[in-house]
């Protein structure tokens, strides 16, 4: 059965076991789904596709920098336009 303060717990003990590389803060696909306003699976495949800077695998959870901004969605008529060659 899943528990979410056993996943908490997780966390936790692996943000302490980093060192100084992880006095950053990290958030989990789940919390940055909320804050950026898109499905905890699109930012899971996100950082499987490389798409957010600084992710981190441990295990089978991902970790983004609580500071990360969202990434561009190259779908949009906007980032198409930031591609664009002149």
């Amino acid at each position: 059965m899943y528990c979410a303060d056993k996943r908490v717990i997780i966390i936790k003990r692996l943000m302490n076991a980093g060192g100084a590389d992880m006095d950053i803060g990290w958030i989990t696909p789940g919390e940055a789904g909320v804050k950026w306003g898109i499905k905890e699976r699109r930012v899971q495949a996100m950082c499987s596709n490389g798409q957010i800077v600084g992710v981190v695998r441990k295990g089978r959870m991902w970790l983004i920098p609580a500071n990360t901004p969202k990434p561009i969605d190259g779908r949009t008529k906007a980032a198409k336009q930031l591609t664009k060659i002149d």
